[in-house]
């Protein structure tokens, strides 16, 4: 995880360089404790983490006077976030711009002859292609892709987040309360929930419910509801281990697995595409990728 973290600026870097959007980045990031047991834990955990610093409850309320009275909290400040949005836009025009690159809006249908050397990918839209590689990221619907040889053991997991207007002035990211805030131009996003609901990706009442309490937990509101300016659902692709699978399937090579990021697929996406490029390309991957191969599932 770390090495993904730290590929993050010059990831960001390189594609401002080929499309000349900036993607905002929020630097820094608060991990709080509510009560002693839990700072305790914390002070414990930072004697491993030499970039983070250990922070008492005034110290806290000195960096951001919005958060509620708390123990204290580790300050990681290597860690931070990126607008997700801004991101994809970012990487769209990335694509667009590269005239090697066919973007077909398509739908994967299944995989034919997987083990050849040139497997075949049929899509909704009816084309079939042939390729020396075929890379399956295919999210949350990883596990039911139709074709290949073995079982990719990923589920989907909703989760939802939502946005308060401006006027909660949150200095930086902050984890507490099982959520996180993230300061953001047009307010705060609060996040996230984790539940099982098969493939319903649709916002709900719950998840709003969940989503207050969490900003309840973490900022000092009023009592009367805060009104959110946005809310939105997706789907993460759970691994039974939280863990992604990058690997080379062992009996079909032109298949590469790429999926299965679980709650980290925002972080891991830069370093994951070095990988899957040395991959594709014949070569050694930055680092050694056995803690992330389908082994571990008996696969």
């Amino acid at each position: 995880m770390f090495a993904a973290r730290d590929r993050y600026p010059s990831f960001l870097d390189e594609l401002h360089e080929l499309t000349g959007i900036r993607v905002p980045i929020s630097s820094g990031a608060l991990e709080i404790a509510f009560n002693a047991t839990h700072f305790a834990e914390l002070r414990a955990r930072a004697r491993a983490l030499p970039s983070s610093t250990v922070l008492g409850e005034n110290d806290v309320a000195r960096i951001d006077a919005a958060l509620v009275p708390v123990a204290g909290a580790l300050c990681h400040p290597l860690d931070g976030a990126v607008d997700a949005g801004i991101l994809l836009d970012a990487l769209a025009a990335a694509l667009a711009a590269d005239e090697r690159v066919i973007v077909m809006n398509a739908d994967l249908q299944s995989i034919t002859d997987p083990a050849s050397s040139l497997p075949n990918v049929r899509l909704s839209t009816g084309a079939t292609l042939a390729a020396p590689a075929v890379v399956v990221a295919t999210g949350a619907w990883s596990g039911g892709t139709l074709g290949i040889p073995r079982h990719l053991p990923v589920r989907p997991v909703k989760g939802e987040v939502a946005v308060v207007p401006p006027g909660i002035a949150v200095r930086q990211v902050t984890f507490g309360a099982g959520g996180y805030l993230v300061p953001r131009d047009n307010g705060v996003l609060v996040g996230a929930t984790s539940v099982d609901a098969d493939f319903d990706a649709a916002p709900s009442e719950a998840g709003v419910a969940a989503l207050r309490e969490i900003m309840r937990s973490l900022l000092r509101v009023g009592p009367d509801p805060v009104r959110f300016i946005d809310h939105r659902a997706g789907l993460r692709p759970m691994t039974p281990d939280g863990y992604p699978i990058l690997d080379r399937d062992p009996g079909a090579p032109a298949l590469i697995y790429a999926c299965g990021y679980s709650r980290n697929g925002v972080l891991i996406s830069p370093f994951a595409a070095d990988c899957v490029a040395a991959h594709v390309a014949g070569e050694q991957p930055p680092i050694d990728l056995s803690a992330f191969s389908l082994a571990r599932f008996g696969g």
